[in-house]
């Protein structure tokens, strides 16, 4: 049974409490920003799915992330009805890795 619970993923505080109205109905709760949920059908459900919960700093990433892979997709679109070749397609993309330095 887990019993360890990770850090509130919205303000990063270890005060956390488990709560429950009845038998079936559990969740976590912050004490500082009073976030709560999600909610469990026992303690140890609701532990588990508190743990599985993504910072809203992981969450800005992986939209920054998209944001980019999302740009790439319209240069790699427009390159292809202008230029019509793969050769322009894959140059497109081996720039747009070495612009990043990977």
């Amino acid at each position: 049974m887990p019993d360890v619970l990770r850090a509130c993923p919205f303000c990063g505080c270890q005060d956390l409490d488990t709560g429950a109205t009845n038998p079936w109905t559990c969740w976590v709760e912050c004490r500082n920003c009073s976030c709560e949920g999600p909610f469990g059908d026992d303690r140890e459900a609701a532990i588990i799915q508190w743990n599985r919960r993504v910072s809203d700093r992981r969450v800005s990433a992986l939209e920054s992330e998209l944001d980019t892979a999302e740009d790439l997709i319209r240069e790699l679109r427009e390159a292809s009805r202008y230029v019509g070749g793969d050769y322009a397609i894959v140059e497109l993309v081996a720039n747009y890795f070495k612009d990043k330095g990977e």
